[in-house]
């Protein structure tokens, strides 16, 4: 997992749905040239049959680290709060519009499926939409 060193300093950037994404600015060469995207994402409801491997994104670069919140076999419930996220996974780009890019490419190979092939993944474009 990344450690940022210090002096670091967060700056939010909203994205036009409206959800936060954290960026990393100042403290060592690492941070000065790069820019960094916590994604913390929702899930629909359902039972969960099948999950993407979040380690295959790190080895092919996508993304620094994830995590999923749950494990196949769980019901995901219905959203009520921020405790009921589905996982969450850290981009690292040299500028603001590949990262975007690249949160996007993620979104897109995240796999929460249901029992009838459903990704249940919300990507952070459709949080708006519910």
């Amino acid at each position: 997992m990344l450690k940022p060193s210090s002096p670091l300093k967060e700056i939010h950037a909203y994205l036009p749905s409206g959800i936060t994404s954290t960026f990393f600015s100042g403290g060592n060469e690492f941070s000065k040239k790069t820019k960094i995207s916590v994604q913390l994402f929702f899930a629909s409801p359902g039972k969960i049959s099948y999950m993407s491997s979040l380690e295959s994104l790190v080895s092919d670069g996508l993304i620094l680290d994830g995590r999923f919140n749950f494990k196949v076999g769980d019901n995901i419930p219905k959203i009520k709060n921020a405790t009921q996220r589905a996982g969450h996974f850290i981009v690292s780009s040299s500028n603001k519009d590949s990262l975007f890019e690249k949160v996007d490419k993620v979104f897109n190979k995240v796999k929460i499926l249901d029992e009838d092939g459903n990704n249940l993944v919300i990507p952070y474009k459709l949080y708006n939409q519910m």
